[in-house]
């Protein structure tokens, strides 16, 4: 979560942009009331402690938004309105999910405000907009390498696929099933 800050940073000093009053501000989006969002809290915020504990953070003050998004793509694209709104807020770190980032992608393309998901996989967010970046590979590259696991490692040649209707279960699946 550290780089995330860092690459953050970068795309801060990249606009020209720091924030009112020489603060840095970040909005955070993600889950924060479910196990795996709580998770990605906790990161970022060990990265905030991090950064908060450096000697020249005062000269250099960062803070964050946090939203919980519930992991509901109507509540993301509510929250990136309320970041792209809030001319304070430099850069976004998360959704943490496939299906908020993508449905909150438009809204942070719109506003020209960069946004870095932290653990979605959806290939749909590749290319989806220059304002938006993710940490993790994609689900096409996740795909792959299962495929590649059951054919070549297991030597399967059939394979029942279960999945989650959503955008990160839809990616996945596809992406098995092409590289199968």
């Amino acid at each position: 979560m550290k780089q995330l800050f860092a690459l953050a940073g970068v795309f801060v000093l990249a606009c020209g942009g720091s924030g009112s009053g020489g603060v840095v501000r970040f909005g955070a989006a993600g889950p924060w009331n479910q196990a795996y969002g709580a998770m990605n809290q906790r990161g970022m915020e060990l990265a905030y402690d991090q950064i908060r504990a450096r000697s020249d953070y005062d000269r250099h003050p960062v803070e964050i938004d946090w939203e919980n998004d519930e992991a509901d793509g109507q509540k993301a694209t509510a929250i990136a309105g309320h970041f792209v709104a809030d001319p304070s807020v430099v850069a976004v770190i998360g959704h943490v999910n496939s299906g908020t980032e993508v449905a909150a992608a438009r809204v942070y393309d719109a506003g020209h405000l960069v946004s870095m998901a932290t653990t979605a996989t959806s290939p749909a967010l590749t290319g989806i907009s220059p304002w938006v970046f993710r940490v993790i590979p994609s689900d096409s590259v996740n795909g792959l390498r299962i495929a590649q696991f059951a054919g070549a490692r297991l030597g399967k040649r059939r394979a029942a696929v279960l999945y989650e209707n959503n955008a990160y279960g839809r990616g996945l699946a596809d992406a098995f099933r092409h590289h199968f």
